[in-house]
């Protein structure tokens, strides 16, 4: 977060927090209201609040974006085009924008950015139904929320029926996101606005832009001349965005048509892959929780302020725990919950969390160390309820937590079916063959059925001639091991075949692996390593 301002920084009738960013047209500023209210506040320049041209463009555009409505949009609140230095005021949206997220995170789930374009299609669509043209859409300008994008900066927004530039300090827009007819002439209509969006999703789901890097001039002559470049983009999000990306904007789709088609595309996707991925969730939880220390007011004497604050600084941790918990709930994994302490621990209201001993994506075992508490004079650690791989951690180092919140969620080893099918051998004509085949039949005919945590990345990548070694006899869970050294011990078999239900030999036996996370299965033929083998 950029440096806090002095504590009597005012704009308007709100209290300025933080500088959040800046542009051509102005800064942005985290206000307060007198009413409590985050809002974003952006500061005209003041070489432009010198132009009586820009003054009065400025006017008619805030009466305008006053208007637009709609789920997807940021609203304008307040603003006062007549100031010594004007200003405009938005709802804010504590949430990370696109550029921040891909920045930091890199390309985001094809689900997730075909949901984004059904978002942003239908803000485009609340825009242009006021008679408004973005004319700067691009991923600094797309805030993630938790419930779904929101476009920010009417700042260089404007009338469709307004003069054809808004400044003569050069072209509006940023080039990689611009369409072919903001660069020829800046006459640009609501499908300007179109391009731009798949531009934006290119980038969001490839990490790139659609018409490449380099200078200026050779971006937008791309732009205008080049086809784009669409390769790392999913087939079925490209048959979306192609349309968008015709150089004739009578070629391309209106908003609310774009809307009706990424409505139904996301259709596709499950709602746990068409929501922000857990980092991005993460970083909105954390903002959140953040931003809501800010509405207390600065410098306060008041005891009742402190105790607010200290408990709004306590309740990040709580957020995240709340966040993970809502992922364990959605997508079957088990919470990692910070347990009753024990010895001098006992009754602490809250301790701090000092260290991590596994990070998310390590395997862990259940009952093996994960991380580290401490009330400042005594540690405890925090045990893995369960084998499995740990996916996420909530709550960052130094920050307080309490029994019962969640502190991480692990993701369990599959839970497999192994099956032993009875063997069976060509038929033989000694009639005492045929009674030992069928005594060894009717023996191997009672199938059992049990479970056990199996490693599926093992045993289910299992080939003709690999080691296996499967617990309890031959009866329990199995994995791939080294045949260079084998132990013959009776759970060490030797793979005969893959996916066959017989197996040529009595001796040999059939192995059927299943599991349902992920959803696999195999069967091998298998034969017991002799000690003479």
């Amino acid at each position: 977060m950029p440096e806090a301002l002095r504590a009597d920084a005012r704009i308007g009738p709100y209290d300025l927090l933080r500088r959040l960013g800046g542009g051509g047209m102005g800064d942005v500023y985290l206000a307060r209201s007198r009413g409590g209210r985050l809002v974003a506040v952006k500061v005209v320049r003041p070489h432009l609040a010198q132009d009586p041209g820009f003054r009065r463009r400025f006017r008619a555009e805030v009466e305008a974006a006053r208007k637009v409505g709609g789920f997807y949009t940021a609203p304008v609140v307040d603003a006062d085009p007549e100031a010594g230095t004007p200003w405009l005021a938005t709802a804010y949206i504590p949430g990370p924008s696109l550029q921040e997220a891909v920045a930091a995170f890199g390309p985001l789930p094809v689900g997730n950015v075909t949901a984004l374009g059904a978002g942003l299609a239908e803000g485009l669509a609340a825009i242009h139904a006021c008679g408004l043209v973005h004319r700067d859409l691009k991923p600094g300008n797309v805030i993630l929320a938790e419930d779904g994008p929101r476009i920010i900066d009417f700042g260089i927004a404007r009338a469709l029926d307004a003069s054809p530039r808004l400044t003569t300090h050069g072209v509006i827009g940023t080039p990689a996101f611009m369409s072919p007819e903001q660069v020829r002439d800046g006459q640009v209509g609501p499908r300007s606005d179109v391009f731009s969006l798949a531009s934006l999703l290119a980038h969001a789901v490839t990490g790139r832009t659609p018409f490449g890097d380099g200078t200026t001039f050779a971006v937008l002559h791309r732009v205008v001349y080049e086809d784009p470049d669409l390769t790392g983009v999913p087939p079925a999000l490209a048959a979306l965005l192609l349309p968008c990306l015709e150089k004739d904007p009578a070629h391309r789709p209106t908003a609310p048509e774009l809307l009706d088609r990424f409505a139904a595309a996301t259709q596709a996707y499950d709602p746990a892959a068409r929501r922000n991925p857990d980092e991005v969730a993460t970083m909105i939880v954390r903002r959140g929780a953040l931003m809501a220390t800010l509405l207390m007011p600065q410098g306060g004497t008041d005891a009742s302020d402190t105790v607010v604050r200290k408990a709004l600084l306590g309740d990040l941790a709580d957020a995240m725990g709340a966040l993970l918990l809502r992922r364990a709930e959605a997508d079957g994994v088990v919470p990692v919950r910070l347990p009753p302490l024990a010895g001098e621990l006992a009754g602490a209201g809250r301790v701090t969390l000092t260290r991590w001993h596994r990070r998310p994506g390590d395997t862990v075992g259940k009952g093996e160390a994960l991380c580290s508490v401490t009330d400042g004079r005594t540690r405890a650690s925090v045990a893995a309820p369960v084998d499995g791989q740990l996916r996420e951690v909530g709550p960052e180092l130094g920050r307080t937590v309490a029994v019962g919140d969640v502190l991480g969620l692990i993701q369990p080893t599959p839970t497999v079916t192994a099956t032993e099918i009875p063997v069976s051998t060509p038929a033989s004509g000694k009639s005492s063959g045929l009674g030992l085949l069928k005594f060894l039949g009717g023996v191997l005919a009672v199938a059992f059925i049990f479970y056990n945590h199996v490693d599926s990345r093992d045993i289910f990548g299992a080939k003709a001639g690999d080691c296996i070694r499967v617990e309890d006899g031959g009866k329990g869970s199995g994995y791939v091991q080294s045949c260079q050294f084998p132990v013959p011990w009776d759970q060490d078999y030797k793979v005969v075949s893959v996916n066959s239900t017989t197996c040529l030999s009595a001796s040999d036996r059939v192995l059927v692996y299943a599991s349902t996370k992920p959803r696999k299965s195999i069967s091998i033929c298998a034969r017991r390593i002799s000690v003479w083998d």
